[in-house]
């Protein structure tokens, strides 16, 4: 392989990575510092073409400016990403924080029609105030299903336990 070859491989498996970092601007303000990349790190990572961040902490105002500045850090498009499926202020303070979607799922049980309608406007809630804050790839819905209620990683997080509330709900989420 010649170094040519190797450079633009090298490239195109940048480009698909995500790597997690703070909302916050400044350094001394990451709450996960073991997790979430230094800007020096971020900054060199986006220079050499990695595809995309996912931002954790921070203000929905601080959000905006963070993802200004990463695109100015990256040499092409980025991916600039939030885990928000309760709502954007699940990450971001001054976001809609929303109840989680087991509390949609509930309410499917016994109106689906006002469930799915409560579903379309949570994701059009989440995504429009995701645009307006820079980010620009929403990781909601949560389509898993709450097969076991003691998990505290999906339980409320799952629209319910059933595959089919679970598939329109998620469908609805616009």
């Amino acid at each position: 392989m010649t170094s040519k070859e190797h450079k633009d491989l090298r490239k195109k498996v940048a480009q698909l990575v995500i790597v997690r970092a703070s909302g916050h601007a400044f350094d001394n303000q990451r709450q996960f510092p073991k997790w979430e990349l230094s800007n020096e790190k971020l900054k060199i990572l986006l220079q050499e073409g990695v595809g995309g961040v996912i931002l954790y902490g921070g203000t929905v105002s601080e959000i905006k400016q963070r993802c200004h500045t990463l695109r100015g850090w990256a040499q092409q498009s980025i991916l600039l990403c939030a885990d928000v499926e309760e709502g954007l202020g699940q990450r971001f303070q001054g976001g809609s924080w929303l109840i989680p979607p087991l509390g949609v799922g509930k309410i499917y049980e016994r109106s689906p029609e006002k469930a799915v309608e409560l579903a379309e406007r949570y994701g059009i809630s989440t995504g429009s105030q995701a645009r307006r804050c820079g980010l620009n790839w929403v990781l909601a819905p949560l389509c898993d299903i709450n097969t076991n209620p003691f998990n505290p990683v999906i339980n409320v997080r799952a629209w319910g336990e059933d595959p089919l509330t679970v598939s329109a709900l998620a469908s609805a989420f616009k």
